[in-house]
């Protein structure tokens, strides 16, 4: 017999995602004894309110076909502790300037921007896609007084009101990837601004 649509039915869906490997839509009507119109109209809801996430996998069992489309929970239905984790292992290991440069070398050893290109504004490019890529929604201009970066956000915003250090690992990131000295002007955390500004110490 299949059941009613009630409420609790986005509740039941949401257990089952989150004790199993992503599942289609034939897959969670199954499982659920439920009709899959039951189904995709509260997995639709579910996607709408950000609590699970969808993408397609290849169909195994069939090479012809549409990949089939799979669904689970969302990282936010569970977060992490990482913040908390984070602020223990601050505590424990102590926060120095010398530390800090270490951490920034080793970031920047995972950006792929090619350090020794002729072309100083292909650099600064590169360098600002991959920032980008880490979610610091970063810009570059040039001003009188040498090229500035802006950070609009701040990768690290949910633990870094209790750990300014990372503001100044920023500051010596930016320095491995661009090759020269940092001048941190402002930043979002320390000054209650809307962008956080480095300006390069290197005439253009």
């Amino acid at each position: 017999m299949i059941k009613e649509m009630d409420q609790p039915t986005s509740s039941e869906i949401l257990s089952l995602l989150s004790k199993s490997h992503p599942l289609t839509i034939a897959e969670i009507s199954q499982q659920l004894n439920l009709t899959k119109a039951d189904i995709r109209y509260h997995v639709s809801r579910l996607i709408k309110e950000g609590q699970i996430k969808s993408t397609s996998t290849s169909n195994s069992s069939s090479k012809r076909g549409r990949p089939a489309k799979v669904f689970t929970v969302s990282d936010e239905v569970y977060p992490d502790n990482l913040k908390e984790l984070i602020q223990v292992w601050f505590s424990l290991t102590g926060v120095n300037p010398e530390t800090l440069k270490k951490a920034a070398t080793l970031l920047a050893k995972n950006f792929v921007h090619n350090r020794e290109s002729s072309s100083f504004f292909l650099k600064m490019n590169k360098i600002i896609t991959e920032l980008n890529q880490r979610q610091y929604d970063a810009r570059w201009e040039i001003k009188p007084s040498g090229p500035v970066i802006y950070f609009y956000n701040c990768p690290y915003k949910n633990i870094v009101g209790q750990n300014f250090e990372l503001c100044q690992m920023d500051q010596f990131l930016l320095s491995e990837l661009t090759g020269t000295e940092i001048r941190k002007q402002q930043t979002i955390a320390q000054n209650n601004t809307n962008r956080c500004m480095f300006v390069l110490n290197i005439s253009v």
